[in-house]
């Protein structure tokens, strides 16, 4: 019986985990959108007016 139960709890979580995780229709195309800054201070700025996160890339040859 407890084996079932874990199951049925982790069945559970996981499928809570998926339905919380996706955005609402309305925010899906807008949420795709990549719109790069190359000054941070600019990213920042809009960042906090937008209530959003930076996503910051470094990339180098060497």
């Amino acid at each position: 019986m407890t084996k079932l139960t874990y199951v049925f709890v982790l069945v559970f979580a996981l499928c809570a985990t998926v339905a919380l995780g996706q955005a609402p229709e309305e925010e899906t195309e807008d949420s795709l959108k990549i719109e790069w800054v190359n000054n941070f201070n600019d990213a920042q700025a809009i960042a906090l007016s937008e209530n959003k996160v930076i996503l910051l890339d470094f990339y180098s040859d060497t």
